[in-house]
């Protein structure tokens, strides 16, 4: 599963979105979440440009990030799906920082680490580089952008590949409002409803990471968990 989904994901049961995402394994390799975070925190520009590699259907590399310089600096990738000036392009790419809260890394890993990173240093700075434009109203100098984008690259870079690049292996995906818990096995998202899900696996996923799911979603999760173990009955809508 990649990070991306969650901004199309929603509660089959209550449509509730967003849902919150609790990582449990990568199938990214731990090694390669190591180099982009000490790449990150080095601001080693190189090494997040050539991670941050899309594999086109057809096979072919591109750019993750594509800047175009005419007059103004525009930016476009796959957050903004088309060119956007700069301070426009950073106020989508706060918003997608700051939707990682609701991602929880359980795998006490570089991921885990990078995370927070993610969390913390890259959604202040891009805060902090949007309030520059703010005060400014729209009277920064070429060179000046031309110096922020420079200083803002390593997030740009770090958002692209953490979203788009990582594969997570198995996770929870929790709704908020109805307390329901949907598995993801083998990088596929199991968001089923309840009649359709099959409990005898569900039951044997929560059992084998039991020692990283909280109790709560173990002992209390719709519609089954380890306590029950069996699946709660939903009540029929009145006609």
């Amino acid at each position: 599963m990649r990070i991306w989904l969650l901004d199309i994901l929603a509660c089959p049961i209550c449509k509730y979105y967003p849902l919150d995402l609790e990582i449990l394994n990568w199938e990214t390799d731990d090694k390669l979440f190591s180099r982009v975070g000490s790449a990150f925190k080095g601001r080693e520009l190189s090494v997040l440009e050539e991670n941050s590699i899309l594999t086109l259907p057809n096979g072919k590399k591109d750019k993750c990030v594509k800047i175009v310089e005419d007059g103004r600096i525009q930016i476009e990738d796959e957050f903004s799906r088309e060119k956007k000036p700069l301070p426009d392009y950073l106020r989508i790419l706060e918003e997608k920082a700051k939707s990682t809260q609701t991602i929880s890394d359980l795998t006490e890993s570089s991921a885990t680490k990078l995370l927070e990173q993610v969390k913390l240093k890259a959604t202040d700075r891009i805060g902090k580089t949007l309030k520059q434009f703010d005060v400014a109203k729209g009277k920064i100098s070429t060179d000046q952008e031309k110096k922020t984008l420079e200083d803002i690259l390593p997030e740009i870079y770090l958002l692209n590949w953490y979203f788009f690049l990582t594969e997570v292996d198995e996770a929870l995906i929790n709704c908020e409002k109805c307390q329901r818990w949907y598995p993801v096995i083998e990088t596929i998202p199991h968001m089923l409803p309840d009649d359709l899900r099959n409990s005898d696996e569900d039951i044997a996923f929560l059992k084998k990471w039991s020692p990283k799911i909280p109790e709560k979603v173990l002992n209390e999760g719709k519609p089954f968990n380890v306590k029950t173990q069996k699946p709660e009955k939903r009540k029929a809508k009145p006609r």
